[in-house]
Parts: C-alpha cells; sequence; structure tokens
C-alpha cells in the first residue's frame, strides 16, 4: 500500500516538471513530425493526429500533451504511465469540456473535438514523452470553415427572387445577382445551369459580402423552365450552399395555319373553316377577319390540355363582295407584344352574276333626243364568267335586229336613231354555273317632237250653230307644247284661232253654220325638239241617227236562248251608237216571256225563253239625235230534246 502511494507521488512531481519545462520552453527539443493543415467544417469533428511511434522499439510512451497556440498551458492531456490497476489519466481545460476524446494506437494518436467551434482553428502542437527516448512534438494546423450565412438572389432591380421567375420574353436580357454573407473563409459564388457552369467570377465586396452577377442575352426558347443555381462554396468538405430559380418565358406562336383546304366557294355556302397555332405560352388566342372586319363573333376557340396549342373554327358564310379579299387568321399571345403571325387564304367566291346598265359616257337618261344613238353597256360581275347575256323592254326579250337598229353584241346594246317607240325600262341578264343575275330597271327617257295619242276621239257629229269642243291629246317630251289648228274642207284651209291649251292637250271650239262648215280640224304641236309630223285630224259631220244594223244572223239557238248577231251601219251619225233587240214572244197566254236588251256591241245573247216558241225580234242602232230603222227577224226555241247550232 505504500508502495502503491509513493508511486503515485512520484507521478504527479513528475507532470508538474514537465508543465514546468513546457512553460519555460514551449519548443521543448525533440523531433517535429510536421502534419499541413487539417481542415474542418464547423459542427463537424476535428480528428488531429499525433505521432506516437518511439525511436527504439523498446521505448514507451509515458505522457502526451495537446497545446494550442502560443498558449503554455495543455488544453488536452494523457498520462499513460501504467500502475497496476489503474487506467491512464486524461484530462481537457476548460475550453473543450465534453466535446474532446482520444484514442491512440501503437503508432498514432488522435484527439478528438465534436461539434468544431468557429474558435477551434489555429495551431495545434502535440508533446509526447517517452520513458527512454527523446521527447517528440509535432505540429498540425486546424482550419475550421464556416460556411455562409445568407444566399440571396436579386434582378436587376433589386427584387429578391425565388421559385420561378418571370415570365421574360424571347430575345430579353436578364440581369441576376447572387449575394452571399458570411463565411470563412469568404467563399466563391458560382452560377449553373444543372451541370453545366454559366459564370464563376466573381466580386468581395468587403463586410463578408460576395456577389456574383450573371447576365443573360437573348434568351431562347430552350431556356423555358430552365432552373439556375447559385452556389456558395468555401470547402470541399461539404455541398455548397445554393439558391435556385425558375425561368419562365412568355413564348411567341412559332407557327399559325389555315388547315381547311383551300377550294372555290359559293356565295351563301356556309364551311367550317379550321386555324390552329402552336408553341405559344401562355396559349394564342386566334382571331379572323376580312381586311378590317372581324368575323370573332362566328368562332369558337379551343386549347390543348398541355396549353401548346389553340383551335379556332369559324362558321363562314362568304358573300360576293369577299371574292379576292384574304380570310386572314392571326395568332398573337396576349402576354407578348408585336408577337403576331398570320395566315391568309385569297377568296375564290363563286356567285351569280350582278348587274348593273349604263349609258355611254356622254349620255344621260333624261337628255337623249329622238334620232340619237343609245348605247347600253351590261356591267357583270360574276364568278365563274357569264355564258349567256340577254336584254329586255318592258319585260318582254329584246332580239338582236340590225334592220331595226337594234344590235346586240356581247355586253352591250346599241340602238339606232330611237324613238318614242324606245322609250322604256330596260333590263340585261346574265347567267353563269351558279345561276341567273337580273339587272335594276333603267328606264329610258327619250325626248320627241309632239305625236298623235291614238285611241281619242276623232269624229264629232254637230249640228248647224251648235259649238262642239274638239279634243286633241299629243305626245311629247318635254311638254312645253305650243298648239295650232286648221279647217280644212274641199274648197278651203283656215287656221282655227279659238282654242286653249294645257301642257299635251288642247281644245278648239267650232260652230259649223252651213254646209262647207263641215270637213276636217287639224291640230300640230310643237316643242323644242321640233313639230309635229302627222297632225290629229278630227271629222266634223252633220249629227243625226246611226245607219241600220246589217247582216243579222241567228248563230245559235236552244230551249231558252239564242244569240244573234250584227254589224253595225256605215255612219253612226257623229257619235258612238247603242244598239238594241226586242223579242216578242208569239204565244199568247200568262206564261208567255217578251226580252228587251241594249248593248254597246251589235252581238245579243237573248236567254230566259219559252221552249217551243215562236219570237219576233226587232234591232235597231240609237244615238242622241235619234234611232236607226228596224230589222226585223223571227226566231223559235227548240223544245227540250233539241239543240241547234247555225
Amino acid at each position: 500500500m505504500t508502495l502503491v502511494c509513493f508511486t503515485t507521488s512520484i507521478l504527479t512531481v513528475l507532470l508538474i516538471v514537465y508543465a514546468a519545462a513546457s512553460r519555460n520552453n514551449t519548443t521543448t527539443p525533440g523531433r517535429y513530425r510536421e502534419y499541413n493543415e487539417l481542415t474542418a467544417v464547423i459542427g463537424s469533428e476535428i480528428s488531429i493526429p499525433c505521432n506516437v511511434t518511439p525511436a527504439m522499439t523498446d521505448d514507451q510512451v509515458t505522457l502526451i500533451l495537446w497545446y494550442r497556440g502560443e498558449s503554455g498551458n495543455p488544453i488536452y492531456s494523457v498520462d499513460t504511465r501504467q500502475v497496476h490497476g489503474v487506467a491512464p489519466k486524461k484530462n481537457a481545460n476548460k475550453q473543450l469540456q465534453d466535446r474532446a476524446t482520444f484514442n491512440i494506437t501503437r503508432t498514432q494518436a488522435n484527439l478528438n473535438i465534436k461539434p468544431a467551434k468557429e474558435n477551434d482553428g489555429g495551431e495545434y502542437r502535440c508533446r509526447v514523452d517517452f520513458r527512454r527516448s527523446r521527447t517528440m512534438n509535432s505540429v498540425m494546423k486546424v482550419i475550421i470553415v464556416v460556411p455562409p450565412k445568407n444566399l440571396t438572389i436579386r434582378d436587376g432591380k433589386n427584387n429578391t427572387l425565388s421559385g420561378v421567375i418571370g415570365p421574360f420574353e424571347e430575345k430579353a436580357t436578364v440581369s441576376l445577382v447572387c449575394e452571399a454573407s458570411g463565411g470563412r473563409p469568404t467563399p466563391s459564388l458560382s452560377w449553373w445551369k444543372g451541370s453545366t457552369l454559366l459564370d464563376d467570377s466573381f466580386t468581395t465586396l468587403g463586410r463578408g459580402l460576395v456577389k456574383n452577377e450573371l447576365v443573360l442575352i437573348n434568351l431562347q426558347r430552350e431556356d423555358l423552365l430552365a432552373t439556375l443555381t447559385c452556389q456558395a462554396s468555401n470547402t470541399n468538405l461539404t455541398v455548397p450552399v445554393s439558391k435556385s430559380v425558375t425561368i419562365d418565358l412568355s413564348l411567341s406562336p412559332q407557327e399559325v395555319r389555315i388547315v381547311t383546304p383551300r377550294r372555290p366557294l359559293s356565295s351563301g355556302e356556309v364551311l367550317e373553316v379550321v386555324c390552329q397555332t402552336f408553341g405559344s405560352r401562355p396559349p394564342a388566342r386566334l382571331s379572323w377577319w376580312i381586311g378590317q372586319e372581324s368575323l370573332n363573333t362566328l368562332a369558337k376557340e379551343t386549347v390543348s390540355g398541355d396549353g401548346n396549342a389553340t383551335v379556332s373554327r369559324l362558321q363562314f358564310r362568304p358573300t360576293s363582295e369577299e371574292h379576292g379579299k384574304f380570310l386572314i387568321c392571326k395568332a398573337h399571345n396576349p402576354e407578348t407584344p408585336d408577337s403576331a403571325l398570320e395566315d391568309k387564304w385569297e377568296l375564290n367566291i363563286y356567285f351569280p352574276p350582278q348587274l348593273s346598265l349604263a349609258l355611254g359616257a356622254s349620255q344621260q337618261y333624261e337628255h337623249i333626243r329622238e334620232g340619237s344613238d343609245v348605247y347600253f353597256d351590261c356591267n357583270i360581275q360574276a364568278n365563274p364568267p357569264v355564258t349567256s347575256v340577254s336584254w329586255k323592254l318592258h319585260s318582254r326579250p329584246l332580239e338582236h335586229q340590225p334592220a331595226a337598229g337594234i344590235i346586240i353584241r356581247n355586253h352591250s346594246l346599241l340602238l339606232q336613231s330611237v324613238g318614242r317607240r324606245h322609250r322604256g325600262k330596260y333590263q340585261c341578264l346574265a347567267t353563269n354555273t351558279e345561276g341567273e343575275g337580273v339587272s335594276e330597271e333603267a328606264e329610258l327617257m327619250v325626248q320627241f317632237s309632239p305625236v298623235c295619242i291614238s285611241g281619242q276621239k276623232r269624229a264629232y257629229a254637230v249640228a248647224k250653230h251648235e259649238e262642239v269642243n274638239v279634243t286633241c291629246e299629243v305626245d311629247a317630251d318635254p311638254d312645253d307644247i305650243q298648239f295650232r289648228w286648221m279647217f280644212n274642207n274641199t274648197s278651203e284651209t283656215i287656221d282655227i284661232i279659238t282654242f286653249t291649251s294645257s301642257a299635251t292637250q288642247s281644245i278648239a271650239s267650232y260652230v259649223p253654220r252651213s254646209k262647207m262648215d263641215y270637213g276636217t280640224l287639224s291640230c300640230w304641236g310643237r316643242n323644242s325638239i321640233g313639230v309635229q309630223r302627222q297632225p290629229c285630224v278630227f271629222s266634223i259631220v252633220p249629227a243625226g241617227p246611226p245607219d241600220p244594223l246589217q247582216n243579222c244572223t241567228l248563230v245559235s239557238f236552244s230551249a231558252t236562248s239564242f244569240v244573234v248577231n250584227c254589224t253595225q251601219g256605215v255612219e253612226d251619225g257623229g257619235m258612238k251608237p247603242k244598239f238594241h233587240l226586242i223579242a216578242v214572244s208569239m204565244r199568247e197566254g200568262k206564261d208567255s216571256k217578251n226580252v228587251s236588251l241594249v248593248n254597246d256591241q251589235p252581238q245579243f245573247l237573248v236567254r230566259g225563253l219559252n221552249p217551243g216558241t215562236t219570237y219576233e225580234l226587232v234591232m235597231y242602232a240609237s244615238n242622241a239625235k235619234g234611232r236607226s230603222t228596224t230589222i226585223e227577224l223571227l226566231a223559235t226555241t227548240l223544245y227540250r230534246a233539241e239543240r241547234r247550232t247555225g
């Protein structure tokens, strides 16, 4: 027991001596085995080696002391001098506390510090004492790496960025600034696109700040959703600190195309026209146009599930006015100015002929004089071209008649030496495979000298000393007419001055006083075009009853009716006569029937008669001056079973 206590006292004295010697000379002579450097990351484990191999094979380590920096006090010690039943003694100073451990093999001992702290860096010296060999020192420089604390990505306007950034337009230039703060040693900053290094240049700003600015020039479609990573690294012992952003782009449409087969279209035909576009982000919008006219209200748009394709379907009803124009489908990205693409379809529209009439360039409808040549041109718009052209006047076909001055050539109509007969409404007609077209009516107004109107009263029956008003009507254009009247008999011609005129009508007052005052009155008109060529002639005849009827004949008869036809006498007494028939039954009795008729024409249908009865027919003509002599016939109706036609 005593021996044990004595031995322990000697060991204590030796440690004190060694410590004092160390304080007096921290570079105690001995062998140094230099290690270069040892790098560890804050928070990791530091394993500082110490060579404990003795110079002599039969030697042993007795004491290991660890020093840090210039301090003469050991931070850790291991006393390996063995005492029976006692393990080596290990001591750590307050700085290491319970972070230090020690392990030893025959050739090397390691001081392990975990976790490493920022102030654990520096020069560590391991001193090893042997029983017999000289003391040996080894030095290790420990570097503690502190990773960067913060990593920030900003844009050119100093806005902090993260996640998906943008969207940016194609061909845009984007500036991304990566800043790292903290860390020892100063970290390096680099930009990566996937595994490709983009930029490893950086600038140290001081105060622990490092910056790397990446400028992306002319962004392309391939950069869509590319991930750009900024890495900050000051050691290869750990994964670099990193931060990433993903590029979003607004992409213009790559293509727009009208996919409907292009063919001639018929006017009024309803057709679905399909247009599609690809490659836009966000999805492109499609619009339809003809010139400046939008057709979007007639279209329906759909977008594919992945947003890459947009399809628009237009319900299109073409018109003839759109022939030769372009149907345009435009694709544009609403987020990207000036991104529009378009596809055009030049429309070939089939339509029936559209016609209009026009006079020759030097002519006007209302100022054409009789005797002029008039040229009509049928202006035709048709697709396909017309196969036939025809003309109408007053809705009746007009034929090519050169002898009559009507000449039709191609799309034109020539009227030679026009007169009153050429007045009226003209039309041209044309046909193609789409149908027939008809022009609007063009009314030709030919200015002509006065002509006598047909159908007016031409004979006047007048008694002596009776005044008669004779009306003369003419047609003329213009109607600024001056009239002239003349009387003519077998022996003389005299002017009549007692007349009044208004526009196209003149009324002459005439009184025959003797037999020589009966004859003809003639009137002429004159306007700015010329003098009436043929006068209007009126007969002045003595007033009297009409001549008797002539050629009265039974043409058919039945049991209750018969028909009598006569002809009018030569003279009507100067006025329009009436024609009379009286049928008197020759049967006596209450049931006998008599019939009386008055007609404007000398034909009579007598009905409501008794069957099998003979009638006496009395016929004559009358006017205001009296009646003619009578014509008498006998006619017998048939019995019920008979029917005859004369």
